[in-house]
């Protein structure tokens, strides 16, 4: 699923701002934060696509596991990739805040929303996407806020 989140995420920031569907890295220039980072699937892709993005996840684990994925790789990104480890909630300026599946794992949605709160501001695009509810079968529900 994380090709079709990437390329919903990608359709709808190329629309918001107005940015180059044809660009190798239409993303250039926007700062995003991927909340709920966890190995960095989705931090990965959006770095590849030229934006410069933030990584938080509440687990270490999962952070220095993303973090290996990238060292690993060897690859030259047209963005930039940060990972950090935060459990009470980070504040930053950026563009775009994509939450993907952070609390789609969690036993308790609402406690692991408030791990991974973080202080929004006007004019920050939120992109969030993550499997339905127990039951759906894994359908992927995508939604945009602004």
């Amino acid at each position: 699923m994380t090709d079709t989140r990437v390329e919903f995420i990608r359709s709808s920031l190329e629309a918001h701002y107005g940015l180059s569907q044809k660009s190798s890295a239409p993303l250039a220039g926007l700062r995003v934060i991927d909340v709920g980072c966890g190995g960095g699937l989705l931090t990965v892709p959006l770095a590849r696509l030229g934006a410069n993005v933030l990584g938080v996840d509440a687990s270490t684990a999962n952070v220095a596991t993303a973090q290996a994925h990238v060292g690993d790789s060897g690859e030259d990104f047209p963005g930039t990739i940060e990972y950090r480890a935060v459990t009470a909630g980070v504040s930053v300026c950026v563009s775009v805040c994509a939450c993907a599946c952070a609390c789609g794992h969690q036993r308790d949605p609402p406690r692991a929303r408030g791990a991974h709160h973080v202080p929004m501001m006007m004019n920050v695009y939120l992109v969030c996407c993550c499997r339905g509810t127990r039951g759906s079968r894994g359908a992927l529900r995508c939604g945009v806020l602004f």
